[in-house]
């Protein structure tokens, strides 16, 4: 496990310390994200009574594993594109549900449409001034990608045996540094 301070900063700095990506590799996806630093990313709710725009590329995709996030989605795994606040800008009513993690005791905020109940992003404790859009409620998802951006798949030891993971991934057993 790498160490890290529990910071937005802490984070992006460890976009490439320590993992199994090659330095070419890490400069040809930095290269490929500068370009499109202006890219604007639209998504919404089933209902479309909440609307969303990301500006630029997320600082990293995020495949989660953690018992909280196969409960939220129904699933084996979450997949969430981590943003700075500042680049998100959210229309329609959300809602809240904090959750308190009995192992690490740091809360997780999860927003959804009022109206349908569509996860759409969720804020967490430990990384204050982020966000993390559902990458399912884009409108076109597609764009993601591992060739691009950076995935992290975290709470691996919570991996459901039918959920099987890449090769050569930057994978986490918890949160980073826990």
């Amino acid at each position: 496990m790498l160490a890290h301070k529990e910071t937005w900063a802490g984070l992006v700095s460890l976009a490439h310390a320590g993992g199994v990506m090659s330095p070419q590799s890490a400069q040809t996806k930095l290269a490929t994200r500068e370009k499109h630093v202006n890219d604007t990313h639209q998504g919404g709710c089933l209902c479309g009574a909440v609307r969303y725009t990301a500006t630029g590329q997320p600082k990293r995709v995020v495949v989660c594993h953690c018992a909280s996030c196969q409960r939220r989605t129904g699933s084996g795994f979450a997949v969430e594109a981590l943003f700075p606040e500042a680049q998100v800008n959210i229309e329609g009513e959300l809602r809240q549900y904090r959750f308190v993690s009995d192992s690490s005791g740091r809360w997780l905020e999860l927003n959804f449409c009022s109206q349908c109940g569509t996860n759409i992003c969720l804020t967490l404790e430990v990384l204050p001034g982020a966000r993390m859009l559902d990458a399912g409620t884009f409108d076109s998802p597609e764009w993601i990608d591992p060739r691009v951006h950076d995935f992290h798949y975290l709470f691996v030891r919570n991996a459901q045996c039918w959920s099987e993971l890449p090769d050569d991934i930057q994978a986490y057993a918890q949160f980073y540094g826990d």
